[in-house]
């Protein structure tokens, strides 16, 4: 076997091998576009040399990396049992790129697969793998009774214009092509191992493998796309020429989505992001259409509005509509599974809309999840189930850190469903739904709290009864924040002058008193302000009374007094701003001094004059008014707290300012009999 530089074009004629072979040519482009073909990713070219495996019709194809004592890479081969190269052929398969003979073939040569590439780039993109690439390839030649041949072929990647051919030789050995890549350079080519690469050669290969029942083996690992395919499905899109055909296939893993455009071989051709939600599966569309070529404006595809751009788009609707329906059948499959074991947090039908809209979406969040719950035992399943629930039921914003610290849900999974809830309005109808519930609870263990004659004699003021309103400052209406809480009215005066913008009038403020000169506590100011064209404020300064008290003379003068203190101290201001102060108690001892100003005036409306109103209330008037604010989204819930949960809500949310009685479960009426004869009552 004598081995020749194609350049020096003397003509061998081997025994056995036809008088008309060629073997002395050149590639006819410059060294510098051959070279920047071969400047590619390492793993591009192994798949490049795979590609032409298939395409010789190849059954078995195997990728072997020979190893150092250190494990490191020292050579590639790539081996399959295809149909060889004949030396008539290297000529024309390796000498013009741009023409290879894959462009007038319509299918592979003996089992009629659908070819990969037109051009002749393959060879020369693995190429750039080593410092030296050898073709060590056996063919039956036709004309000579299928006589087998071996042909070497060399390129050296300092060179690539030259290609050295052997001197073809009869041999016994069976068909096919080992690819020799046995120098790497001092620096080997990363990107070879690990799982990245096994993942790119399944997606790449994942069509192709299976529609041609061809066998890879990579590293000493099979290739095999059905192992972890868990559901394929065929679509076909109305086009210009010849329909496309969208391939989806899902895997039973985690594996990158991706759109592949595909020629009509089904070889990727472009990578694209799906660009669809799909919260739960990992999948891989191919896009299969003789519109998509191996040429350079593929990669410009994004500023093409045209045919292809339309098709596109069109596989994108296909795809959503196509997980759309999946998700609804893995839902169904799923929760019927949790349910036959008993981990599913939900028993019979929901009872309102409310309650439809958390399983709607809970079945949304846990099968997205469900590749972490599922993989947890029984036990571990139920609670993670009944985790995710209770986020949603309580607190839907508490989702993502039960998601995220509790089942460590990958980043990628995370940043999906934060998008996906974002966009669903039951999310938001979960939120106002339990806003709502949670107030609906609230008044009504308020009224028990107020009212209930076996509870409101244990309540206590400012201990118990105002430090829970006090973070409950919607009652008195929802445009209020809370300003002062349990202070004089010199921190009224302080919090005030802030709210105005005058800080440096607030640092040295002297004290504030009534008209006997005594410093007045109030339990709690609110205040708002309006936009208006100019700056104005409103403050509303409540006195709490324990239910147990009536308001009565003594009540009403004591509010009389917080107003006229600030009507006669000319540092608060009555001109930009409207000052109502209330007393609050569960009933009135009928007084003509706390009789309203004049018949004309508002119910409870005690003075007004000068920005400054006084009124009274009874915590049955106040609790109504939050409930009338309340009225039309309660009707829409059919929700209606009984005082069982609203006590049980106190329980949760207030427990330590809850009188024993209330705290301690069980019935009110013995628990108050049993707790009166222990408890203090000192404090009004």
């Amino acid at each position: 076997m004598r081995p020749f530089d194609l350049a020096d074009r003397t003509p061998v004629r081997p025994k056995g091998v036809q008088d008309s072979l060629v073997v002395d040519f050149e590639v006819t482009l410059t060294e510098e576009h051959l070279e920047r073909l071969a400047a590619t990713a390492p793993l591009t070219g192994v798949i490049e040399l795979v590609r032409n495996g298939v395409d010789a019709d190849a059954d078995e194809i195997t990728v072997v990396f020979g190893r150092n004592d250190l494990n490191g890479i020292e050579d590639i081969r790539v081996t399959d049992d295809g149909h060889g190269m004949l030396p008539a052929e290297i000529p024309q398969l390796f000498g013009q790129l741009g023409d290879s003979w894959k462009r007038t073939a319509k299918a592979s040569r003996s089992k009629s697969r659908a070819l990969h590439g037109r051009d002749g780039r393959g060879r020369f993109r693995a190429a750039g793998i080593g410092n030296v690439i050898e073709w060590r390839t056996v063919a039956a030649d036709p004309d000579q009774d299928g006589q087998h041949v071996r042909t070497i072929i060399r390129q050296r990647h300092a060179d690539l214009v030259h290609v050295t051919v052997s001197d073809p030789e009869i041999t016994d050995d069976p068909t096919g092509t080992m690819v020799l890549i046995p120098d790497l350079g001092l620096n080997p080519p990363a990107g070879l191992e690990g799982r990245a690469a096994i993942d790119r050669l399944t997606v790449t290969f994942g069509l192709a493998l299976q529609n041609y029942n061809v066998h890879l083996r990579y590293d000493g690992e099979e290739i095999d796309p059905s192992k972890i395919q868990a559901n394929r499905a065929d679509i076909t899109i109305p086009a210009e020429g010849n329909d496309a055909l969208l391939t989806i296939i899902e895997w039973s893993r985690r594996i990158d989505r991706a759109l592949y455009l595909c020629d009509e071989s089904a070889t990727p051709l472009r990578e694209m992001h799906a660009g669809i939600q799909a919260a739960g599966f990992d999948f891989t569309a191919y896009l299969q259409w003789t519109g998509f070529t191996d040429d350079s404006d593929l990669q410009l595809i994004d500023l093409d509005f045209g045919e292809r751009k339309r098709v596109i788009e069109a596989a994108r609707d296909q795809l959503r509509d196509h997980f759309k329906a999946r998700a609804n059948d893995r839902t169904r499959e799923q929760i019927e599974k949790w349910k036959a074991e008993r981990t599913y947090p939900f028993d019979g039908e929901a009872k309102s809309e409310t309650e439809q809209a958390v399983r709607d979406v809970f079945d949304v969040v846990a099968l997205s999840a469900s590749g972490v719950v599922n993989a947890s035992e029984t036990r571990s399943r139920k609670l993670s189930l009944a985790l995710i629930r209770e986020a949603l039921e309580q607190d839907p914003g508490s989702l993502h850190r039960v998601l995220r610290e509790v089942l460590d849900l990958p980043q990628e999974q995370l940043e999906e469903l934060d998008v996906l809830l974002s966009r669903t309005p039951l999310t938001a109808l979960i939120a106002m739904s339990r806003e709502v519930a949670n107030r609906l609870d609230f008044l009504k263990g308020l009224e028990e709290l107020v009212l209930n004659p076996e509870i409101k004699k244990h309540v206590k003021e400012r201990s118990q009864l105002h430090r829970i309103l006090a973070s409950e400052t919607w009652v008195f209406g929802e445009e209020y924040a809370l300003a002062v809480d349990d202070e004089s009215l010199t921190t009224v005066l302080k919090r005030h002058i802030q709210l105005l913008g005058r800080e440096e009038m607030a640092e040295n403020i002297g004290p504030v008193t009534d008209l006997e000169g005594h410093e007045r506590i109030v339990d709690l100011m609110l205040a708002r302000s309006l936009a208006q064209t100019r700056n104005r404020r409103e403050h509303l300064v409540i006195e709490l009374k324990r239910p147990s008290v009536n308001v009565g003379d003594d009540e009403a003068n004591q509010i009389r007094k917080y107003a006229t203190a600030v009507a006669a101290d000319s540092r608060f201001n009555t001109v930009d701003v409207q000052w109502d102060f209330i007393v609050v108690s569960t009933d009135i001892t009928g007084s003509p001094s706390i009789e309203r100003e004049s018949e004309n005036a508002p119910f409870g409306q005690l003075f007004n004059a000068q920005g400054i109103r006084v009124w009274v209330y009874t915590w049955g008037e106040i609790i109504d008014g939050a409930l009338h604010r309340l009225k039309f989204v309660q009707q829409h819930l059919d929700y209606q707290p009984n005082a069982a949960q609203a006590l049980e809500y106190l329980r949760k949310t207030h427990e330590k300012y809850l009188p024993p009685v209330v705290r301690n479960e069980g019935d009110s009426g013995s628990a108050a009999s049993a707790t009166a004869m222990a408890e203090p009552s000192g404090e009004a």
